[in-house]
Parts: structure tokens; sequence; C-alpha cells
């Protein structure tokens, strides 16, 4: 699977849509907790802090009554030392001022915490204050190291979120995405295929539902085939009636004439021009044979294929229609687009293209203009055939490919019937549309096989 349509696979967008949905709540979680742990560890260190400046200062009431200022600052000296959260202590006297430190080094107040506790006695009231300077990164530190367990809870939780997500896919998308190979299937027509997974809940019903309809699929198929078998018996023996009818009434006409012209003969009462008139039924009757043969042929499905160049097959047709067309007065015009070698039949072809151009020069007997087209759409090959002639009314146009049916007198009424079975022959589509006054246009669409449109897609363009 390529990275693009991993991307947009179902479930890839359902798993990561449930990973960012728990990571994000892990994380406003966790951003609670931070502010939270923050807010205890403040108050929790300044209570201890507190009580530890207020012990400090009734030890030393006494030394202060008695101004001890070894015991004063060895008292200071102690609780800064023991403690290294300290940076240092100070002892002011009633009025503030600066009465001992320790470390007797300069160090920056703005650095640190000051607590301030006041020292008291009962009997002569305030003595002094004891000011601890405690280092501000005390809280950060103990907040870090709570930013890092709870990074690794995150951790942990989006690791057993991505496998949650996973198997949460596996579990709803992965039965979907088989039921969407099984449906591709059943749309190139390979039915009856069942799905055969473990799910629950509403996907198992889907697979159920997806399976009963596989099966409806291919049972309504096969009637289909069944009915159109049926069909296709019964349109072959009406055709063949109709054929044998059309058979019967093109050559009783020349057959009476060539009867009646031998029994003249047999007497001896035949003349010089009856001769002429017999070899023209005889020509006649051997046309309609040939077009009764060419109709029969023209229904085979297994016409014989190669790689063919429709332009080119259009360009030969034409050279044999021009002199034809100069005697009418007809103009022709070729509007031929690249198109790419396909398989075809070129006998087929040539057939269509000279029945086409022929019934457009038939229509024009007085001049006019016949355009031949050619164009590549949407994987087909598309070809046009328009004259300028007077065009089809609508009530024949839409008889105009039924067997034997002719407006012409000499006509025998199959050569557009020919044409469409050879059209259909290739798998291609035929299409006429006309205006009484203004013309004819036939066109024509054949398939190209994936093959062929592969080979139009890695030809270099003509320049």
């Amino acid at each position: 699977m390529s990275p693009l349509r991993l991307l947009r696979s179902a479930a890839f967008q359902i798993s990561a849509a449930l990973t960012l949905i728990i990571l994000i709540s892990t994380l406003a979680v966790s951003y609670v907790i931070l502010r939270k742990e923050k807010e205890l560890f403040s108050r929790e260190i300044l209570a201890r802090w507190h009580f530890q400046a207020r012990t400090l200062a009734r030890d030393l009431t006494e030394p202060m009554l008695y101004e001890d200022i070894y015991t004063l600052y060895a008292l200071l000296k102690h609780t800064v030392d023991t403690n290294p959260d300290l940076l240092g202590a100070e002892l002011r006297s009633k009025n503030l001022n600066l009465h001992l430190r320790y470390p007797r080094d300069h160090f920056s107040p703005t650095r640190a915490l000051v607590i301030s506790e006041a020292i008291t006695s009962p009997d002569l009231g305030t003595l002094g204050e004891i000011r601890l300077f405690l280092r501000r990164g005390v809280i950060a530190e103990r907040l870090l190291a709570t930013e890092k367990r709870l990074l690794l809870l995150v951790l942990v939780i989006l690791i057993n979120s991505i496998l949650a997500a996973l198997w949460v896919a596996r579990r709803v998308v992965h039965p979907v995405l088989i039921l969407n190979r099984e449906a591709q299937r059943i749309a190139r027509g390979e039915f009856g295929h069942t799905v055969k997974i473990s799910a629950v809940g509403e996907i198992r019903e889907l697979v159920e539902t997806f399976n009963r309809m596989s099966q409806s699929l291919k049972e309504m198929v096969e009637e289909l085939k069944r009915t159109h078998e049926r069909m296709a018996r019964a349109e072959m023996l009406a055709t063949l009636g109709q054929f044998a009818a059309g058979v019967a009434h093109e050559i009783k006409n020349p057959l009476t004439s060539i009867s009646l012209l031998v029994e003249l003969a047999a007497r001896g009462r035949a003349r010089p021009e009856d001769f002429e008139i017999l070899r023209k039924e005889i020509r006649r009757l051997d046309h309609i044979v040939k077009s009764f043969l060419d109709f029969a042929k023209s229904r085979r499905e297994d016409l014989p294929r190669e790689k063919v160049k429709l332009n080119d097959l259009i360009e030969e047709v034409l050279t044999i229609l021009h002199p034809q067309a100069r005697r009418q007065g007809v103009e022709i015009q070729a509007e031929l687009s690249e198109l790419p070698p396909f398989e075809s039949s070129p006998e087929a072809l040539k057939q269509i293209l000279l029945n086409l151009a022929l019934n457009a020069l038939q229509a024009m007997p007085e001049g006019g203009r016949l355009t031949v087209r050619t164009a590549l759409k949407e994987g087909k090959v598309w070809l046009s055939v328009e004259d300028t002639g007077p065009g089809i009314p609508e009530d024949i146009l839409r008889r105009i490919f039924e067997p034997f049916f002719t407006t012409k007198p000499e006509g025998t009424g199959l050569g557009l019937s020919i044409t469409h079975n050879l059209v259909r022959a290739l798998s291609g589509e035929i299409h006429i549309h006309s205006r009484e006054g203004i013309g004819t246009r036939v066109e024509i669409e054949l398939p190209l096989s994936p093959e062929d449109q592969d080979e139009k897609k890695n030809t270099p363009p003509s320049h």
C-alpha cells in the first residue's frame, strides 16, 4: 500500500483520531495536575519552613535576652549547614537592624525566598526577627521530578492508546476493508463471494447482509443469463424467419425473370436483348446472395483482430471514394485526431466505413459535404460520418437498423444492418442523429482495452 493511500485509509484515520483524542486528554489532565502540584508544593514548603523559623525563633529567645552572640551565631550556622535548601540566615534587632548573618559572605536576597518570624518574649514582647533565605529552585526541582513522572505516565498512556486504537481499527475497520474488497470483486462481475470474518454488533449484521446480497445477486444474474439465452434463441428464430422471408422476397423477382427468359430461349423465341436482361438479372441475384452472406458474417462474435490504425483505414477508404465524390460534386473533409493503435478487426472497420460513406454519398446526388471525424474520449475511440443530405424522417429513423428495411428501389435493406452488427461485434455502439433539411450524422464509439490505453499513455506525442 502506498503512503498516500495509507494516510487516506479509514483504519489510519480512526487510529490517528483516537490516539489524538487520548493524547490531548492526557496532556490536559497532566497540565491540571502540574498546576495543583505546584500550589500544593508551595504551600507545603512554606508551611514547613515557617514552622522551622518559629522553632528557631524560640531557640533564639534566651540567647537574645542575655546577648549571647556566640550561641546566636552557632544556632544560625547549624540551621543553615544542616539544610542545603537554605542560602543563609539573618538575625535582626528589635528595630530590624542587622544583628548577625550567616554566612558572612554576601548573597543576593533576590535569588531567595524570605521566610521571617518574630522573636518574642512573654515578658518583654518582641526582641527581634529571624530571617531564613530559601533557594527559589526548591519548588522548581520538586516540580521537575513530578513532571518527569507525569511525562513517563503520558508516554505509557500514549503507547497504550496507540495499541488500543490499532485494536479498535482492526476490530471495526478491518472487516469494512474486507467488505470493500469483496464489493469491488462483485462490481467486476464476480458474484456469489461471501465474507467469513469474526465480527460483533452492527459489523456482524453488515457482513451477514453483504453475504445475503452477494448470493441474491448471483442468483439474479444466473436467472438473467437463462432469460437472456431464452430470449436470444427466440430472437434467433425470429431473425431466421425474417431472414428466410427476406431471401424469398428478394430473389423471387430475379428468378421469375430468369425462368421466363430461359423458357423463351428453350422455345427459340428469345431475342438478343433478352440475353442481356438475363445476364443483368443473374448479376442482381449474385449481388443479393453476396449481401445475404455479408449480413450473416456480420453477426459473428469472433472476428479476427489485430492492431489497427483507424486514421490510415479512413484515408484508404476515402481515396477509393474520391472519384465518385467528384462526379457528384461532393466535398470530402477529414478531421482526424491522433489515435493510438488498438486491437480491432481491420476488415470490419473498412466495411463499416465504406457502408456509411456510400450511404452519405447516395444521400447527396446533387452535391454537398461529407465529413469524417475521429477523436479519443474517455478511453474510447470516437468515429463520426456526417453528410449534408436531406436527412431522415423520424418514422424511418426508428427502423433504420432493421434487416431488409429500405427506401431505395434497388436496395436490399441490409447495409446499415450489417454496419450495426459489425459495430456490436466489435463491442462498440452506434448512434444516428438526423434533421430533415440539414443532414445526418452517424457516431460510433469503440472501446479501448486497458493495454491499448496504457500504450496511449506511454506513447510520446508526435510533433
